[in-house]
């Protein structure tokens, strides 16, 4: 139960968070797969993204059947489920919609790592579709797309970011939308000079360390105490 009772918390933060920084508006979700049961704990369809408590998550299982909570899921929740069952490895998902990253899907531009943020992420996958995910037939093609990466681009409908736990997504999701920041900055300078990939393996790799993600975290969490 203790296990249960972080991650619930860690969720709602993360929401909070995210919509503290831009990222989220009325509209986005995270999800977290429950390690002791495989299901998906979310936050609810009408649920204010501002506001949120625990008492505005849900829990459904990979059929989108509701098992617990008010409300319902998002309608996009197969987006979510999708992506559990096509990798073991991810236990949290976030959509959302940011303002920078999602130019790059709308003009298909690979969004490549120009920066040690960027780095953390590499080059997202492409969604190459504006669909909402309401069906299985549809999350299970953008959990293709999305392959091993770490994010997708879906062409004019935002972005999913995918990770080990909820802090590795939320974190992931910050450095995407300033990767994309950096990007298109440098664009309308010059030529930007992309990491390569073996910049992007080892800057990546310290960015996902635990003690950095945690930083993030702690640094996001402080900005929203202050109000």
């Amino acid at each position: 139960m203790p296990e249960r009772t972080d991650l619930r918390s860690d969720l709602v933060l993360s929401v909070r968070m995210l919509e503290r920084a831009g990222l989220v508006d009325m509209n986005g979700h995270v999800s977290a797969r429950d390690p002791d049961t495989g299901h998906v704990i979310i936050n609810a369809h009408g649920a204010s993204r501002h506001a949120l408590t625990e008492r505005d998550l849900v829990t459904i299982d990979l059929s989108g059947r509701l098992l617990d909570g008010e409300g319902s899921p998002p309608s996009e929740w197969p987006l979510h489920t999708c992506m559990y069952e096509a990798r073991p490895d991810i236990m949290a998902v976030a959509h959302f919609h940011p303002p920078v990253a999602t130019r790059f899907g709308v003009v298909r531009r690979p969004l490549v790592a120009v920066c040690n943020l960027g780095a953390a992420v590499g080059t997202p996958a492409l969604y190459d579709a504006p669909d909402l995910i309401r069906n299985r037939t549809l999350g299970v093609a953008c959990a293709t797309a999305l392959g091993q990466s770490r994010a997708v681009l879906m062409r004019g409908h935002g972005v999913t970011v995918v990770g080990g736990s909820v802090l590795e997504a939320f974190v992931l999701s910050l450095c995407l939308e300033e990767n994309a920041r950096m990007l298109a900055g440098a664009l309308a300078l010059g030529d930007p000079v992309p990491f390569t990939p073996e910049e992007v393996q080892q800057i990546g790799a310290m960015h996902r360390e635990a003690r950095v993600m945690r930083k993030f975290w702690d640094y996001q969490q402080s900005k929203l105490k202050e109000g």
